[in-house]
Order: structure tokens, then C-alpha cells, then sequence
């Protein structure tokens, strides 16, 4: 098959510390890719991206809803879906459950009784407890979600602290 698409001559990436410290930079020049990368980039990326749609899943039921409604996004022409994206919660409460879940995790340990107790818990409790967790921090979180749908947008990580 072939397929014709225009795309920059050059993309620039960059990676550094969320305290922003230092960054480290490169550009690729696209034209001087051969075709079998440019192939196998778009296949990872098609991968990633519908994979990273399902991050914040719990259950195999609503990952499945998640990555077919990615791929019904790449088909309809969207990057990312909006709102409930079929797992029956908006984009901002599904970043925010994640948020909360990975800060929840790193501040309590992975091998602590309060994470082991969490992590227990059946997924509707799991949501619950998120959902406490954000409305106690509403602030925090509502920034927090911002900063990450900023970085998803320009790829420039984000900062947040929330209190457990």
C-alpha cells in the first residue's frame, strides 16, 4: 500500500527533569529517514497511543472501551478523545484519578500497608477513594490535570503536589 502525507522537514524532541534543571534537545530531519523507519515509527507510534489511551483503566472491560474509542478517534481524524471516551468519566476525571493514584503511590510506598490496603480494594472502592482523594485537593488536582493535558499538547512535562 502506498500512502502520501505531509509532515514537518524536521522534528524537534527534548527531554529533561520535571524541575526543569537542564534539557537535552536532538532534531531529526525527516527526509532523511528511510521508509522502513518511517514505517515502523508510525506503527510504534499507533501502538503507544492507543495503548496510553487505556493508562488509567481498571478493569479489562473499560480499556478495551478506551483503546477501541482511540481507534475510532485516529479513524474519525481526532488525536484524542474528549470526554467520556467510553469509559463513562470526561478526560479531566480520568487524569485526575491517575494523578492521584501515582502521587498516592509514591507518598505511601508500594510496599506499605496503605498501599497494599488501597490496592485491595475492589475497582469501584479503588474510584472512590480517587475521588476523595481529588475532591479533598481540588486545587491541586485541577492544576495538576491542566499541566498534563498542557504536556500531552506540547510534550513539556508538568508539576504538581497534592496532600494525601
Amino acid at each position: 500500500m502506498k500512502v502520501t502525507i505531509e509532515i514537518a522537514d524536521e522534528i524537534t524532541v527534548g527531554k529533561g527533569p520535571r524541575d526543569k534543571s537542564w534539557r537535552a534537545e536532538t532534531t531529526v530531519k525527516v527526509g532523511e529517514l528511510s521508509s522502513d523507519i518511517l514505517a515502523r515509527l508510525l506503527t510504534y507510534g499507533i501502538v503507544q497511543k492507543t495503548a496510553d489511551s487505556a493508562s488509567t483503566a481498571t478493569t479489562q472491560a473499560e480499556a478495551q472501551s478506551m483503546i477501541d474509542a482511540a481507534r475510532d478517534g485516529f479513524i474519525a481524524g481526532t488525536w484524542s478523545q474528549r470526554g467520556s471516551g467510553g469509559s463513562g468519566v470526561d478526560l479531566a476525571t480520568r487524569l485526575g484519578r491517575s494523578i492521584v493514584r501515582a502521587e498516592a503511590k509514591r507518598s505511601m510506598g508500594t510496599k506499605s500497608a496503605d498501599w497494599i490496603a488501597f490496592t485491595a480494594l475492589s475497582d469501584a472502592d479503588q474510584l472512590a477513594k480517587l475521588d476523595e482523594l481529588i475532591a479533598a485537593n481540588q486545587t491541586a488536582v485541577d492544576a495538576a490535570v491542566a499541566d498534563e493535558i498542557e504536556r500531552r499538547n506540547t510534550k513539556v512535562p508538568g508539576k504538581f503536589k497534592i496532600k494525601l
